[in-house]
């Protein structure tokens, strides 16, 4: 799950991540965006939540959370491999119509701990394309909890230990 230090204790590995919250008045959206184009992304992250490698991430917890705001990005033409998760995120939102936010295209996913693309929980609108991703610790790509109208189209995934593509 990790490299070793000396003592036994898991080495933690350094991160990249994009939250959003609410501001404290508990209505004022606190939104952000990271995008990952023409990029080399490996070696991050470890079994931690929001340490994953590479994450965006909404949280809190008030009503209604997702649906008024979350966090975006897009992932263009990249080589993400050997961290923990791929791709992680939590709360994503996408806008597939005008291609602003939530396009994972044309990148080499590989050798990752866990998953290779794992658009989490309430992760929306998301167009999942021409991607090669293989050799990964559990499933290549997979859609877990809440995840809306995303499209999944034209990829290769392949020689990961679990399922190729998993919707849950």
């Amino acid at each position: 799950e990790g490299a070793q230090n000396e003592d036994g204790s898991t080495y933690k590995r350094a991160f990249i991540r994009v939250r959003w919250k609410l501001a404290a008045d508990g209505v004022t959206p606190l939104e952000s965006r990271m995008d990952v184009v023409n990029s080399d992304i490996g070696y991050l992250g470890y079994n931690a939540a929001e340490s994953y490698g590479l994450s965006w991430k909404v949280i809190g917890s008030a009503e209604n959370l997702f649906e008024n705001v979350g966090v975006f990005g897009n992932i263009f033409d990249s080589h993400i491999h050997h961290n923990y998760f791929g791709v992680y995120s939590f709360g994503h939102q996408g806008d597939p119509e005008n291609q602003l936010s939530g396009q994972w295209v044309n990148n080499e996913i590989d050798h990752n701990v866990k998953y290779g693309l794992d658009p989490h929980d309430d992760s929306d609108n998301l167009v999942i394309e021409n991607n090669n991703v293989h050799h990964n610790g559990y499933h290549g790509i997979i859609a877990a909890e809440r995840c809306d109208h995303i499209i999944i189209r034209n990829n290769e995934s392949w020689s990961n230990t679990g399922n190729g593509i998993m919707l849950y």
